[in-house]
């Protein structure tokens, strides 16, 4: 049996009505008081449920399938309502099928329909018993007798040919009349009846609502109640097994605890063991350290003694014959003085003797002279003209002779004198260094200051030349060694130039700043000046302001600035810094990865001293450490020195700007670097030569003063003229590979540190260059901060959030204070303050 006849069978066992099923309820039999069963008696009217489940969609669809035939089902999907009648199983009942839907709602009833039986038309009115109603009675209409005796009729009028008492009438005409009249009453009959049944439905249909929807509220009602009831035994079924699981964790967690702080107390039991064991043997190697130590300085302090004692006899032997020596001296100098003033005496009296002579000599020509013109005169050879000429040709020729006697005279004098003064500072200088068993340093000697003179090549040649004498021999040497111990503290305070200044006291440019220090002592001018004669090159002694590079003992390389201002002479030492490595210049990793570019250009910007040259020679090193490249560098000033690690390095000084740097790289780029450093390229050349070597697959580094990086990629491209603009814009998009900014700040500790704005390479950006658009680099900068580029304004935040800068010293050199204000206010910084000043 199929589960369409079971739900037909279910129906006509209970007696029911109808069958409903609607999506979301369970199906049910719509049942009546007339309802009998055989086992179970009268049934209350009503619904009898056929399932404990509500039904669903596809289920009332797959019911659907097997009641309507395929042209219903095909009115069903069209229109959303169908009517149509089926027969039971057994053929005894027949059934009206009413559906209808409404999206996902489908509604389906099979109501019974009660056909009168054949051999009766007539229909009885409604028991008085179903429901209780009184209904008023339709009246009925015996259908089939009246067929039946028309049936007659036509009958025996077929059988008499006629009708009775006529003949030849036709006998259809004689049946119209009752037949009118019986298709009239029971189309009446038909009419009542339905209307009849409709409104028997519709009382039904009011009345099982109503009967619905109380059942529906009580069925509410107690659901409520029961869930409350559920509610309240499922809470305190969670309350109590809640109580019991917080005592079992209670309890765990007591258990655990005691055990793991009887686990900690013997571990620190042992290791205070460990500790103790191990402070017993650090104490008793100390004791044995200490033991050696205090031995050893007994022995040292023994040894002192020892020798304090030779140096105190040393010095009283060195002051008796520094004594004795200076007696001896002080003789010398008297008799060299007193032979020399001979000398002297003897040598004017020659020359007084020669003037004479020469002036004999000249009288003598000139009355010749006289004499001849005279003579011509007379005879008339000459002219007026003539003798006037002749006379003073005759007057100038004695003057000249007379001025190159006396110049010969005064040569001669000034040689004797010279000689004389040499002869006397040997004797002083041998006698000196016989006493104080000391050997004279070769000429020229330690300190000496210049004596310009004359001194005669030959009878009509002269020229002037530098005679240098030293003046007090041993306190020269001394007056190097106090500039020599100057510029060894200024390395150790980390001074990157040293002002030596006559009549005061040296300074020193640390951390940017100007000091000085009273342990310093006082300089004079002539220690400047002898320091400068053993030092500087010869042809640079002369010169009051000159520039050169020496390598001083202890200090290593220093490039020496010498001028002369009101006060006298001076020197500016500018020292070789020490090469800070990456690392300790806290440069970030993708800062650091630039070093591993094959090529490309990369720009280093900032303000004047802002540490550029610094960061450069921190890129070298990195590549010396890292690679196996030949590097380049050209630089207007050495300031490192790199040694040889992994790479090839060749550091060049350039005097001059421009076309001198660029003329340098160029003949660099001949020798095939992998690495080409320019310390300044802000010139076209430069800069030209710059983006060239990038684009031939050589990685560059270059500096320029710009103060950020939008300020320098708009300084690389207006450095060319307006029509080779978009041609550079173009090229530099494609070499560039990153621009740094960087301006040093004051620590709050003291010192300086970096604050650097780092713009890196990227799609954006190149088109930014490209079209020119570098106000929108910024932008681009914090847009690509995922990248590695950072602002400004974000590397200042960063160092005040970390302790290192001051909030007042980011704020002063921020490009921006407002942005900078409103991202410390950001971090929780306090900056009431600043925002009042500003």
């Amino acid at each position: 049996m199929s589960l369409l006849d079971s739900l037909l069978d279910a129906i006509v066992r209970l007696g029911g009505d109808s069958l409903v099923m609607h999506v979301g309820e369970r199906p049910y039999v719509v049942t009546s008081s007339r309802s009998l069963d055989a086992v179970r008696g009268p049934l209350s009217w009503g619904q009898v449920e056929l399932s404990s489940r509500p039904l669903t969609p596809d289920a009332v669809l797959s019911m659907l399938a097997q009641v309507l035939p395929p042209e219903a089902r095909h009115e069903f999907d069209d229109v959303g309502a169908v009517e149509h009648e089926i027969d039971s199983p057994d053929g005894l009942h027949r059934f009206v099928v009413v559906a209808a839907r409404g999206g996902d709602d489908v509604w389906v009833e099979v109501r019974v329909k009660h056909d009168p039986p054949p051999e009766q038309v007539e229909q009885a009115s409604p028991s008085a018993e179903e429901g209780g109603r009184d209904e008023a009675p339709v009246p009925a209409v015996n259908l089939a007798s009246g067929l039946a005796g028309a049936d007659a009729v036509v009958q025996a009028i077929a059988v008499s040919g006629g009708e009775p008492g006529t003949p030849d009438a036709d006998p259809r005409a004689a049946l119209e009349a009752p037949e009118a009249e019986v298709r009239a009453e029971a189309a009446a009959a038909a009419a009542a009846r339905e209307s009849e049944q409709r409104a028997a439905h519709e009382r039904r249909e009011a009345e099982l609502r109503a009967l619905l929807e109380t059942r529906e509220a009580e069925v509410r009602a107690e659901a409520a109640a029961l869930l409350a009831s559920r509610e309240t035994e499922l809470a305190e079924q969670a309350a109590a097994a809640l109580a019991r699981h917080e005592q079992e964790l209670a309890a765990n967690a007591a258990d655990a605890l005691a055990a793991h702080k009887a686990e900690i107390e013997n571990e620190w039991a042992v290791r205070a063991a460990a500790l103790a064991e191990q402070a017993d043997t650090t104490a008793r190697a100390a004791a044995a350290a200490l033991a050696d130590v205090e031995q050893a300085l007994s022995a040292r302090e023994t040894r002192l003694e020892a020798l304090y004692e030779r140096l105190v006899e040393r010095e009283s032997a060195l002051a008796d014959t520094e004594a004795a020596s200076a007696r001896r001296l002080a003789d010398r100098a008297a008799e060299l003085e007193a032979a020399f003033a001979m000398r002297l005496a003897d040598a004017d009296a020659r020359a007084c003797e020669r003037k004479a002579a020469m002036d004999d000599a000249f009288e003598g020509r000139l009355s010749d002279a006289i004499a001849a013109a005279a003579k011509e005169l007379e005879t008339g050879l000459l002219t007026r003209e003539e003798q006037r000429a002749a006379e003073t040709a005759a007057a100038a020729a004695a003057e000249q002779e007379a001025l190159s006697a006396a110049e010969a005279v005064a040569m001669r004098t000034a040689i004797d004198r010279a000689a004389l003064e040499a002869e006397m500072q040997a004797a002083l200088l041998a006698e000196q260094a016989a006493s104080t068993d000391l050997r004279p340093e070769p000429a020229p000697a330690v300190g000496a200051t210049p004596f310009v003179d004359m001194v005669a090549q030959g009878e009509d040649d002269a020229r002037p030349v530098a005679l240098l004498l030293p003046r007090h021999g041993a306190a020269g040497h001394s007056s190097t060694a106090v500039l020599l111990d100057v510029l060894h503290d200024g390395l150790e305070r980390g001074a990157s130039a040293v002002y030596a200044i006559g009549g005061s006291r040296p300074l020193m440019r640390v951390e940017g700043e100007i000091t000085s220090s009273a342990s310093l002592p006082v300089l004079h001018g002539p220690d400047i000046d002898r320091f400068a004669f053993e030092f500087a090159p010869r042809d640079e002694v002369a010169h009051s302001t000159s520039e050169w590079t020496t390598t001083l003992p202890g200090v290593g390389r220093v490039r020496c600035v010498s001028f002369e201002d009101a006060a006298g002479r001076g020197l500016v030492f500018h020292l070789a810094a020490n090469i800070s490595t990456a690392d300790e210049l806290g440069l970030s990793r993708e800062i650091q990865a630039l070093c591993n570019e094959p090529d490309g250009l990369i720009v280093l910007a900032g303000p004047r001293a802002s540490g550029k040259s610094t960061l450069l020679s921190a890129f070298v090193d990195r590549i010396n450490r890292s690679r196996s490249d030949h590097v380049i560098t050209i630089e207007s000033r050495v300031r490192t020195l790199h040694e040889r690690r992994h790479s090839l390095i060749s550091q060049r000084e350039v005097d001059g700007e421009g076309a001198a740097i660029a003329r340098a790289a160029r003949a660099a780029l001949r020798e095939g670097p992998d690495v080409l450093v320019i310390d300044d390229a802000r010139s076209p050349e430069a800069i030209a030569v710059a983006i060239d070597a990038a684009r031939a697959g050589r990685l560059v580094f270059a500096s320029m003063p710009a103060p950020s990086t939008t300020e320098a990629i708009e300084r690389l491209t207006d450095a060319f003229s307006a029509d080779r603009r978009p041609q550079v814009r173009a090229l530099l998009s494609g070499a560039l590979r990153a621009v740094i900014s960087q301006v040093l700040v004051e620590k709050a500790t003291g010192g300086r540190i970096a604050a650097r704005e780092v713009l890196l390479s990227s799609p954006p950006v190149a088109q930014l260059i490209v079209d020119g658009a570098f106000g929108q680099v910024p932008i681009a900068i914090e847009g690509g901060r995922r990248l590695g580029m950072c602002t400004l304004t974000d590397s200042l935040v960063a160092l005040v959030r970390n302790g290192v800068v001051k909030p007042a010293e980011a704020v002063r050199n921020a490009p921006n204070r407002r942005v900078i204000l409103a991202a410390l206010q950001q971090d929780g910084i306090d900056v009431g303050d600043l925002e009042r000043r500003a």
